[in-house]
């Protein structure tokens, strides 16, 4: 498997947006990829075989060869299962400014992955140029190129993003009460732009963050106590039960099986 990524650097138009560029290229080297939940919304172009993607609630979306598709905030695991050769370009989003690029709300796109082309009328024209692009660098090039003309700054995904930055912050319940307050907002009102802005709640958001926290911490020696404290759990066992409701595995299953990618489980 083959893999690249380029993140916008700090003072990038896209940096506040774009959490990273990124390509993989694999050969039948897997039969299913097992996804746990990010915290990112996805730009994916498909210029390899298809495939099919899908979690255990939902139908399967199939990914088509030469194909542009969004992929909305997912709250649980979900697989794909190749048919062939995997080259797969990507842009991962974040969830918490997106909507200055994505002209609808998240809520649309929960748990889903659709065309492309029913967000961006323009879609179906991008992936020639891409699939023509001779190296991942003008591929990078071209999408930096194409995201920077879409971004129209909205003011209460603004207010999202500045709740959204205190809450990764301090993940705690109460954190939620103090920055509707800081940001002269009814708990209620702040619920409805969360929803609006990022397709879940303040208090779903805060257990995404905890949980994309702890993906990252897996991959270190750290006990799953440690873990636990470092993410603001309770303790071990609140920490294992909110693991295993979001990813459909416990934190031992996860490490068994994780390989070179953290969140990515193949076989």
């Amino acid at each position: 498997m083959q893999t690249e990524q380029y993140a916008p650097p700090p003072q990038h138009p896209l940096e506040p947006y774009v959490q990273a560029i990124w390509r993989v290229k694999a050969n039948r080297s897997y039969t299913t990829e097992t996804i746990l939940p990010k915290g990112n919304v996805d730009l994916l172009f498909n210029f390899g075989d298809p495939l099919t993607s899908g979690d255990d609630q939902s139908s399967h979306n199939l990914i088509g060869a030469a194909g542009a598709y969004v992929a909305g905030l997912y709250t649980g695991a979900f697989t794909n299962r190749p048919q062939g050769e995997v080259w797969l370009l990507g842009v991962s989003l974040k969830v918490d400014t997106c909507t200055s690029i994505l002209p609808l709300p998240l809520a649309e796109l929960i748990n889903q992955t659709i065309e492309a082309r029913h967000v961006f009328a323009d879609a179906p024209q991008w992936i020639e140029p891409l699939a023509e692009s001779a190296s991942f660098a003008q591929q990078c090039d071209l999408l930096s190129d194409w995201l920077v003309q879409r971004i129209n700054p909205n003011p209460n995904a603004a207010l999202v993003h500045q709740a959204c930055l205190a809450l990764r912050q301090c993940p705690t319940e109460a954190r939620i009460a103090e920055q509707a307050q800081q940001l002269h907002l009814s708990t209620r009102h702040l619920r409805r732009l969360f929803y609006q802005h990022i397709g879940i709640g303040p208090a779903a958001y805060l257990q995404m963050v905890r949980f994309v926290q702890c993906l990252e911490l897996m991959s270190t020696p750290s006990s799953l106590t440690q873990i636990a404290q470092e993410a603001h759990y309770f303790d071990q066992a609140h920490f294992c039960r909110d693991f295993k409701s979001i990813a459909g595995m416990t934190p031992q299953q996860y490490r068994a099986g994780v390989g070179h990618v953290p969140g990515h489980l193949f076989t």
